[in-house]
């Protein structure tokens, strides 16, 4: 059986040297990371007070209920308003035919 020959010191300060580069590049990256998070917990508390001001709630699925009702409700008047335009054009006819 071959017998592997022991690491010199170069090869094991170029080791070193190589690991030390990349903690220094994974720590770095978690800075970044982490100072990304700090940003987007601030921006989610304003956020969530915002929404809490405009909508009474900061909870997700309840601002989904309101939503949806709302669209609901949209929907429901844009139907009205439509049939009500065609109401209006078809007395509009009436009154032209009858002329």
């Amino acid at each position: 059986m071959p017998h592997a020959s022991a690491p010199t010191p170069e090869s094991q300060a170029a080791t070193l040297a190589r690991l030390t580069k990349d903690y220094d590049e994974l720590n770095r990256q978690k800075l970044a990371v982490d100072a990304e998070l700090k940003q987007a917990r601030k921006t989610e508390e304003a956020l969530v007070a915002d929404a809490i001001k405009k909508f009474g709630t900061g909870n997700p699925a309840e601002l989904r209920k309101l939503y949806d009702e709302r669209i609901a409700a949209n929907e429901e008047r844009l139907t009205t308003y439509s049939a009500s335009l065609a109401d209006i054009r078809s007395k509009l006819q009436n009154i032209d035919t009858a002329e």
